[in-house]
């Protein structure tokens, strides 16, 4: 059993942020900062996909930190592996690495 201590990232229940790492993503043509919106308020270019794919990550991470939460680590790693792969951001990385610890795994790449 996982220590439930032991906190990948802000608890939402507890006033942390919730949501995808908004701070993390970027428009992929200009580079513009994300602002919780349809377009870029730079160029307009159309971030409902990357939006999209960002929550997909998101829920992955938080179903992720709830199977490490009831003991099942190689479950656990399977699905940070799926949100990395949609989505990268440093709480994914560490998660990757607390999961890879359980299961004896080496620790994940970048």
């Amino acid at each position: 059993m996982v220590d439930e201590s032991i906190q990948i990232g802000p608890d939402p229940g507890q006033g942390g942020r919730s949501g995808p790492d908004a701070d993390d993503l970027s428009c992929p043509v200009c580079r513009a900062r994300f602002r919780h919106s349809r377009a870029c308020p730079r160029c307009g270019t159309e971030l409902t996909a990357l939006m999209v794919l960002a929550g997909r990550a998101y829920r992955l991470r938080r179903a992720s930190v709830a199977a490490l939460r009831a003991g099942d680590p190689l479950r656990a790693r399977e699905l940070a592996d799926q949100a990395h792969a949609l989505h990268a951001t440093d709480r994914g990385r560490r998660l990757r690495a607390v999961a890879a610890l359980l299961t004896r795994r080496e620790t994940p790449g970048p």
